[in-house]
């Protein structure tokens, strides 16, 4: 029953009771053996009635009096087997209405992007009979676990997260009949950092770099490993090219002291060829001291740049010219770069510039010779001038040998070489390129880094 006080009871048509309580209405089924409540929501004057205010006329018609005025009513048909329908009136995001458009209709789904996640419903049971009875069951799959059975006409969710969702309703009428289930689908877009696709950039993006990153790495190992490779190469290269000049300059000095030597000692020789042996003795041994000296000098790892190859050269030049009353002028920049040079290319620029330098000497009949040498941006040029005789280097063999020898050695470490010769003298150019590193030093490309 409604209330357990009740004021008066009446027997409708159907031998079914009605009873007035202090809280609503209450219908007795004899047959359901069952009740059913009416409050004012359902059109009661209100909830309390008052004792002795009820009476059943003559015609069958049921009057109930309360302390709001009175209600009547007669052959009231209780049950009923129409069910009713639910509907979704209104959606609200962000507080904002969203129109229900003609693809909303048809397909019954909405997308929002990932910010219009505040969401609420507002719904009705279309049941008219007694509408405050009606009740709504509702479920939002991907946010709610269970049911909720409310008599509220609305449900709000806050900031639902990015995701494919299911409304599912359903109506029930006062005689608890519920209506078929509809179902809404909302869709809320995730941001594209979240997307599949961005995921699969991100894959792509992180394989590519995996495989650029192992390739680099592979590389500066190869890169490693081949300069190890040219390390070695270049240090059999330079035990190749001293023990050549070992066998060429000393090893020939060597032997021709030796057979002078046993010369004198086996052959009866005069005061005057004993004394021109001896003198060549001395010549060969002077000539082995100096290119020792030379070799020495080369292999010093302090003398690796070009102004210690300068200065070295200065030195050499102006002893080897003080004998001579020739002018003998040296042109060097006053300030020079930091250029690092390897053994062989201080060695070949070295015996290029005092071969050329003695050829003038020897050949050239000049009273002036001039060494210069010019440093630009990227190259550093040798020029050995004199004003002697013009001559022709193929008409003498000594000096066409020792020009091919010239020749070769600048070759050897990616230089250029070529004669300037005419009635005024002859300018002997040796230039070679330059190459600045990363870190700012300078140092020659050979001839196999400029292939």
């Amino acid at each position: 029953m409604a209330n357990s006080y009740f004021y008066g009871v009446l027997e409708d048509a159907q031998h079914n009771l009605w009873i007035s309580t202090n809280g609503g209405l209450s219908y007795f089924d004899r047959n359901k053996n069952s009740f059913r409540n009416y409050y004012a929501n359902d059109g009661l004057q209100s909830n309390e009635f008052n004792t002795g205010a009820f009476y059943k006329g003559a015609s069958g018609t049921l009057y109930f009096g309360g302390i709001k005025g009175f209600n009547w009513f007669q052959n009231i048909s209780i049950n009923s087997n129409y069910k009713p329908q639910v509907a979704l009136t209104d959606i609200y995001v962000n507080d904002k209405k969203v129109p229900k458009d003609s693809s909303f209709i048809q397909t019954k789904t909405l997308h929002f992007p990932f910010k219009q996640n505040n969401i609420s419903f507002q719904f009705a049971a279309l049941d008219y009979s007694r509408p405050g009875a009606n009740k709504i069951q509702y479920k939002l799959e991907g946010a709610d676990e269970n049911w909720t059975t409310t008599y509220n006409k609305s449900v709000r969710y806050p900031q639902l997260p990015p995701g494919d969702y299911v409304l599912r309703l359903k109506a029930a009428n006062a005689d608890g009949l519920w209506s078929e289930e509809e179902k809404f689908f909302i869709v809320i877009e995730a941001p594209f950092w979240k997307r599949w696709w961005f995921f699969a950039i991100l894959l792509v993006i992180a394989t590519i770099s995996v495989i650029l990153i192992t390739r680099e790495i592979a590389q500066r190992r190869f890169r490693k490993q081949l300069q190890e490779l040219e390390k070695q190469r270049a240090v059999e290269l330079e035990r190749n090219r001293l023990s050549k000049d070992m066998h060429d300059e000393i090893g020939s000095g060597l032997t021709h002291i030796a057979l002078l030597s046993e010369l004198m000692q086996t052959q009866n020789q005069t005061e005057e060829e004993l004394k021109k042996n001896v003198g060549a003795i001395s010549f060969f041994a002077r000539k082995l001291v100096e290119s020792m000296s030379e070799i020495i000098w080369v292999l010093n790892p302090q003398n690796d740049t070009l102004e210690n190859l300068l200065a070295y050269t200065r030195e050499q030049m102006h002893a080897f010219f003080e004998p001579f009353t020739i002018d003998f002028t040296i042109d060097f920049p006053s300030d020079v770069p930091t250029i690092t040079l390897s053994n062989e290319q201080r060695r070949n620029l070295f015996l290029v510039t005092k071969e050329a330098l003695n050829n003038a000497l020897k050949h050239s009949e000049a009273d002036a010779i001039t060494l210069r040498v010019i440093i630009s941006d990227n190259q550093i040029a040798f020029a050995v001038t004199d004003n002697g005789k013009d001559f022709n280097p193929s008409q003498t063999k000594a000096v066409s040998n020792g020009l091919k020898n010239m020749k070769k050695r600048i070759d050897d470490i990616g230089g250029t070489f070529f004669i300037d010769n005419n009635e005024r003298g002859t300018t002997i150019h040796f230039t070679i390129t330059i190459h600045t590193t990363t870190n700012g030093a300078t140092t020659f490309l050979t001839s196999k880094q400029k292939n």
